[in-house]
């Protein structure tokens, strides 16, 4: 989930994660970021508001699973402040408008302070505070 994601921004770029006010706004429709996404960025958040609203309307699944990999790619620019944000979010979107179902939220290898490099010999923060906004989910 991109929440820089801008419709009408350049859908290629040289950079990691394109579809941003910085990489430019493109006369030619075939290279502009279309409103719900465009191949090789990351989601809008009105991908996941609409995502929520079919699920009410037309899927009314027995179980989600939330899959993980909330953050954005753009892995030099993250803190614990800026992902815990992104966690907090979601978190609080599903449970405003998708509670009446069961979850089960999963950690990406996107959701954590230094993304795809953890130091596997001390735990990354963001697992003791997904542990708690996800307290909700799990029973002891």
């Amino acid at each position: 989930m991109d929440l820089k994601y801008t419709s009408g921004s350049s859908k290629k770029c040289d950079e990691v994660i394109c579809c941003r006010p910085q990489n430019g706004f493109p006369s030619d429709p075939s290279l502009q970021a279309g409103p719900l996404g465009s191949f090789g960025c990351d989601v809008p958040i009105d991908v996941v508001t609409q995502m929520g609203e079919i699920i009410n309307r037309e899927i009314k699944p027995d179980v989600i699973l939330w899959g993980g990999d909330v953050t954005p790619h753009d892995q030099d620019h993250q803190s614990f402040e800026y992902v815990a944000g992104l966690q907090d979010r979601l978190t609080d979107f599903f449970k405003a408008n998708l509670s009446s179902y069961s979850l089960y939220p999963l950690e990406g290898n996107h959701d954590f302070i230094e993304p795809n490099s953890q130091d596997f010999t001390k735990q990354d923060p963001m697992i003791a505070y997904n542990a708690k906004i996800w307290d909700q989910y799990f029973d002891e």
